[in-house]
């Protein structure tokens, strides 16, 4: 009888019948014993049995029965049908199996079960370390953080490695904070080397570089993010402010015509796109781009105002060209 982890959702009753021989020809019993990795009994080990399908019955709430001291359960008295049976116990990782199937008059011992032990629930410190963040206690969330990382260490194994990534991604943020730059710069990259298609960790590299005015590096960065994800609208505008702020103008400019493709309702793109044709004497690209800036009302009211002073001088050179 295999048992695979995974989380179970479901309803079921077990009827009964009267007593007698003829409960016995109909009616099921289920049993089995429950084991931890090094093959001791769990006990108080939660056994929970929800229907699939019941024989001339209508699902209910589900049988939840416990474990012995040596870690074996039995239910008896379930009608035939075919149930999820799931088993679980605090610090263990859940095992399930989704169709279990009983006959009439059947006594099915589906043996050992044994569960694996499971990476600590770090729920509670997970959301004091992010209450810590918001109140801008960002030594103590740091701690809480690392606190986290200690715990679940022995366990890294069973921890998948999506929710790695977001750990490291936070404590980059808590670093950040602090603008402990280095160590913001660390636990970014490793956030997205455990999660590639994580766009997160990119923001916080962003801010680690612009911070330091660090423009080669974040350009190094944002070219092999967008090698890695080339339709990321995101990562492609950063690239082209990078360049920007390197001084790259042409390169600047290719990436933001390739991003106010993707997003082309981002109006701050058409005035990056203008004011770097401005830097290469691109000059009706300027205007173009400026123009329609202006004219998607955008909320940036300081390059607004930017805009409309440039656009006269821009329409002016070209009308003299």
């Amino acid at each position: 009888m295999k048992f695979q982890t995974s989380l179970i959702a479901g309803a079921l009753v077990a009827l009964t019948l009267g007593a007698g021989s003829a409960e016995a020809q109909v009616l099921a019993t289920i049993k089995g014993r429950v084991l931890d990795e090094k093959g001791k009994p769990v006990t108080e080990a939660t056994i929970t049995i929800e229907v699939a399908a019941v024989e001339g019955a209508v699902p209910g709430k589900p049988i939840v029965i416990k474990t012995d001291k040596k870690g074996i359960f039995t239910q008896e008295r379930i009608m035939p049908g075919t149930y999820k049976v799931t088993i679980e116990k605090e610090g263990l990782n859940k095992a399930s199996n989704p169709a279990v199937t009983l006959t009439r008059g059947q006594n099915l011992d589906i043996g050992d079960v044994k569960l694996q032990k499971g990476a600590p629930d770090q729920s509670n410190v997970f959301k004091k370390a992010l209450d810590l963040v918001n109140a801008g206690k960002y030594d103590e969330a740091e701690a809480a953080y690392k606190e986290i990382f200690t715990a679940l260490e022995p366990t890294k194994d069973k921890v998948p490695p999506a929710e790695w990534a977001k750990l490291h991604f936070n404590l980059g943020l808590v670093y950040e904070k602090k603008k402990d730059w280095a160590n913001a710069e660390a636990s970014y990259r490793k956030a997205g080397e455990l999660d590639p298609t994580l766009v997160e960790p990119y923001k916080g590299l962003a801010n680690v570089y612009k911070g330091q005015k660090r423009w080669d590096d974040g350009v190094a960065a944002f070219t092999q993010a967008v090698a890695a994800q080339p339709e990321n609208s995101y990562l492609i505008y950063e690239l082209g402010i990078f360049y920007r702020e390197a001084r790259k103008y042409e390169e600047a400019y290719t990436q933001f015509a390739k991003a106010s493709t993707l997003i082309p309702d981002n109006p701050e793109i058409f005035y990056d796109l203008g004011t770097t044709a401005i830097s290469l004497n691109k000059i009706p690209e300027a205007l173009k781009n400026l123009e329609k800036y202006v004219a998607m009302n955008p909320a940036n009211q300081a390059n607004v105002d930017a805009a409309k002073q440039i656009i006269p001088a821009l329409k002016q050179a070209t009308s003299t060209k």
